[in-house]
């Protein structure tokens, strides 16, 4: 047997040793690692920091953070080629390595590869599209290749994708401008600048150059001029256009608006320059028009004799033709102020109006004509017509009861019925006055029959009412009314598969499998077949999800989607091979989806669950791996497999599989929690409480998983302090005794070491008692304890006790102890113990048998105990027992008193803690001694117990 203990303590002495080289060894390439990352990134010394890194490797030579890390050094020292062959590496390592990306990125920027570079902006934007800076980062290699041509699209590009980032359109605009001062054809240059004003349309130095581009390249003088005004409309109090817009006017000769122009914007000039410029212009045009131009001659008849009609006809006329716009105004005000009713001098003033885009004026004129010529049809349909795009406007802008108001007046003219009912159906639509929108499409299709549109307005207005049937019904005789049609046909398809998700969001499955059995029969397809297995799934019908799974399955073998939901009806009804033998060739073809992966670790864990089950516990946790390989994030399988192994006596190969795992995820942390409640299990609760830690509760668990933490720390404390008060009172005051005990255990890894005493006070003296103890873990299975007492007085003389405890599956646990007592008479006495413990969900049960005897008179006692584990370190504790002898070695000190009386006793005690470190506990325990026939004795106990951990 000594040969055995002593062989099994070698072995777990070779594999703790090398676990702890392996451990040390994955710590030395962490922490050099750690010095590496702390000489680069904190004291910028790549050099030092390249040397650490180069150690680690060597330890390490797989690990891809450390390779990262390498090829950076190596970027930061330059050296291009090795930092470029070690970074490819890392990134073909590990699958959409960013890290790796932005470092090789640099590298082939520095070394002017910038095809390469852009290779890699490439692949780096596929995992984040819309990242803004790589979006940029590939703008600006093209620039430094020399590519203006591609920078110039990727800008627009970005533009594009983030249209409201001002930087963005600020770098836009100025490449523009770059290209544009370099264009020199007309086409180009207008195209440009325009587009610049599209994007800005404050921008001077645009107008300035497309006013620039006419008069140079085009000779258009007219142009220029259109463009300053434009200018001006934008930036009306700025110098430079200005001057330039009356330079380019008194260049055509036209001083009259170069000097009304003047007038207009003399508040933004210098009261100096307004005066140069005033007389200028004067001399400018006195030169020029003075007894030449028939225009002036007539301008000044007109003035003298304004009842001149042909003066004023002439003059309005030329206006008209040459685009003196103010002049034509002018003219017909001073006409209009002596005959202000006049259709045809309105109907000039409206075409004015028109051609300088004065919607104000023009409006204000149109009224002033339709309410004095009602009549006229020309001018009552141009006026409604203005109406009609006026409310169009205030739809446009928002404002919808304005616009409403607008199409109800319209809507009683014949003529624009239909128009207005329309736009009055489009706000009924946006106010969600649904019960109005009715009214009005159906007046159209009362009205119009045939016109399909507004049929299709009534049904999607039943649509967003929730008349989801009456909806579809509309959708589907458009469908069969028009065949050909595939607007239709889209349509209502659309509407099927919106109302069936509005059925599945409400959880009308029932009516929705229904519906969906009806359009499979008619027109089987993809969409079709998803819906209807998930409506099966979500009301249970298990053999409806698999029928319809299959089918789907054979309508399209290939198809990833049909195959999820296949196994997801397999699941459902607890197919598990089924699952696997369908979805197994397609993740074959298909290795990096993740949700096939997700649907046979799912089979492979209820296959572990089933065979958990049955008590079958290795092959429980062979297929708690197999779903763990394929899927070990957010995995409940994980957690069952370290149960399965803790059932299995396998500790040892779960933690073995763990770090396997750990080191292919070292990101993983429920893996690493895992590994936690392995050694939980194997009772190394340092490095339980070191694991368990990565662990990250939500609100709802965060008091358990504290209380739980608080245990683990607990436990791993190697110093233990217990402290006890015990009273016994009796019928009798000759019976009443006191007990005090104290106790200190040191624990080491496999071995725990105690001293304690014992002390009991009586009127002729006291006596102590002095407990050595010693307590050994053999195997994951195997414990004992073996104790010496020595004492002078009440208790025994001396005491040899060992117990062993063996655990066995499905949490049973045997004891078997022996024990020798020297008492003060010298009596001797031998005990046999034997006992056998169970654990049931939060129940603890113990039955002991003690056998004692001198050799004379042999004495027995039977006792039973449960707990009730309320946490960890928290329970209540019922207990009985019979015999002739003490239940508790406690009472040993009594053994003149009640040792060889039949008694009885039944107790119940709770224990808590108070916190990490201190715990306290209440018992009490009522023994009845039968003394002689008919004569019995109670005696009564309490205990106080302390228990402090540190």
């Amino acid at each position: 047997m000594k040969k055995l203990i002593y062989t099994l303590i070698g072995v777990v002495f070779t594999i703790l040793c090398c676990s702890q080289q392996v451990k040390a060894q994955r710590k030395s390439s962490d922490s050099l690692y750690a010095i590496a990352k702390e000489w680069g990134q904190q004291k910028g010394n790549y050099r030092k920091a390249l040397e650490y890194t180069e150690h680690a490797l060597e330890i390490s030579p797989e690990n891809v953070d450390i390779q990262e890390y390498y090829g950076k050094c190596l970027l930061e020292l330059k050296q291009y080629d090795k930092a470029r062959y070690v970074l490819r590496k890392a990134k073909d390592a590990r699958l959409q390595n960013y890290t790796a990306l932005i470092y090789l990125l640099n590298v082939e920027h520095q070394t002017k590869r910038y095809s390469s570079a852009i290779c890699y902006v490439n692949e780096m934007l596929e995992q984040t599209p819309y990242e803004k800076g790589l979006w940029i980062k590939k703008m600006n290699l093209y620039r430094e290749m020399g590519n203006d041509v591609e920078a110039m699209r990727e800008l627009k590009r970005i533009h594009q994708i983030f249209p409201d980032d001002e930087h963005i359109q600020e770098n836009y605009i100025y490449m523009l401008t770059e290209k544009g001062r370099e264009l020199e054809n007309y086409s180009e240059i207008e195209s440009t600048y325009t587009a610049i004003i599209q994007e800005d349309p404050k921008n001077k130095e645009a107008y300035l150059m497309l006013i620039k581009n006419e008069l140079e390249n085009s000779g258009n003088i007219e142009a220029a001029i259109n463009y300053s005004s434009r200018a001006l409309k934008t930036l009306p109090e700025d110098k430079q256009l200005i001057r330039k817009k009356i330079g380019l006017l008194e260049e055509s000769d036209r001083y009259q608006e170069a000097s009304i122009l003047l007038e207009d914007k003399k508040e933004f000039l210098d009261k100096k320059e307004y005066n140069q410029l005033s007389l200028y212009l004067k001399n400018q045009a006195a030169n020029y028009y003075e007894n030449t131009d028939p225009y002036v001659i007539n301008k000044k008849i007109y003035a003298q004799d304004p009842s001149n009609q042909q003066a004023l006809n002439y003059i309005l006329r030329n206006a008209l033709a040459k685009g003196f716009y103010t002049d034509a105004e002018y003219f017909l005000n001073k006409a209009l102020e002596r005959d202000p009713n006049n259709k045809e001098l309105l109907l000039k003033k409206l075409s004015v109006y028109k051609k300088i885009d004065d919607k104000n004026k023009y409006n204000k004129t149109l009224e002033h004509l339709y309410a004095f010529y009602p009549e006229d049809e020309d001018i009552e349909y141009t006026y409604q017509l203005q109406q009609f795009e006026k409310g169009k406007d205030y739809l446009q802008q928002g404002q919808l009861y304005e616009a409403k108001s607008v199409f109800l007046l319209l809507r009683t003219k014949p003529e624009w019925e239909v128009l207005a009912n329309e736009q009055l159906y489009n706000i009924a639509m946006q106010q969600q006055k649904y019960d109005e929108a009715l009214t009005y499409t159906n007046y159209l299709i009362d009205n119009y029959p045939d016109n399909a549109e507004y049929k299709l307005q009534k049904s999607d207005l039943f649509f967003k009412t929730q008349q989801y049937k009456d909806a579809i019904s509309i959708s589907r005789n458009l469908n069969e009314t028009y065949p050909e049609s595939e607007k239709y046909k889209d349509i209502y398809q659309n509407q099927l598969s919106l109302y069936i998700s509005v059925l599945m969001k409400n959880e009308e499955y029932r009516e929705a499998s229904e519906t969906l059995d009806q359009l499979l029969a008619q027109n089987p397809t993809k969409q079709l077949y998803l819906y209807s297995i998930n409506a099966a799934l979500a009301i249970q019908h298990k053999k409806k999800a698999i029928q319809i799974a299959e089918e789907a399955y054979q309508a399209y073998p290939n198809d990833i989607d049909i195959a999820l939901k296949l196994a997801d009806a397999y699941l459902l009804d607890y197919k598990t091979d089924w699952t696997i033998e369908a979805l197994t060739p397609m993740l074959e073809k298909y290795p990096h989806n993740q949700e096939l992966k997700q649907r046979i670790a799912i089979a492979y864990y209820k296959k572990g669950l089933y065979r958990k089950s049955m008590e079958r516990y290795r092959d429980a946790y062979g297929e708690f791996v197999s779903s763990v390989d394929l899927m070990p994030k957010d995995n409940r399988a994980v957690n069952e497999l370290v149960e399965a192994y803790d059932k299995a006596d396998e500790n040892l190969r779960a933690l073995n599989y763990l770090n396997k795992k750990i080191r292919e995820y070292p990101w993983l942390d429920n893996l690493k929690v895992a590994k936690g409640e392995v050694y939980e299990n194997m009772k190394g609760f340092d490095s339980a409480l070191y694991y368990q830690k990565f662990y990250k509760p939500g609100p709802e668990e965060a008091d358990e998983w504290n209380r739980h933490i608080d245990y683990l720390t607990n436990r791993s404390y190697k110093n233990q302090l217990d402290a006890s008060y015990s009273r016994f009172d009796s019928d009798s005051s000759l019976f009443v005794n006191r007990l005090a005990r104290i106790k200190y255990t040191k624990f080491r890894t496999n071995n725990a070491y105690g001293i304690g005493f014992n002390y009991a006070g009586r009127g002729n003296g006291a006596g102590v008692q002095l407990n050595l103890e010693w307590q050994h873990i053999f195997s994951p299975t195997l414990y004992g304890t073996a104790n010496y007492y020595i004492s002078n007085n009440y208790f025994p003389n001396h005491r040899l006790a060992a117990n062993i405890f063996k655990s066995y599956r499905n949490d049973w646990e045997l004891e078997l102890g022996a024990r020798y007592d020297i008492l003060h008479t010298d009596q001797e006495l031998i005990t046999g113990i034997v006992g056998v413990s169970k654990v049931y969900n939060q129940f603890w049960f113990n039955a002991k048998f003690n056998y004692l005897t001198d050799f004379d008179v042999n004495y027995s006692n039977l006792s039973v105990r449960s707990k009730y584990i309320l946490d960890h370190r928290k329970f209540i504790q019922f207990i009985a027992s019979i015999g002739t002898a003490p239940y508790d070695e406690r009472l040993s000190f009594q053994n003149d008193t009640f040792f060889d009386y039949v008694h009885t006793m039944v107790g119940a005690g709770y224990q808590y803690p108070i916190s990490k470190h201190l715990g306290f506990g209440i018992y009490g325990n009522w023994y009845n001694y039968k003394l002689d026939d008919g004569q019995f004795q109670n005696q009564y106990e309490l205990t106080l117990l302390c228990e402090i951990r540190f």
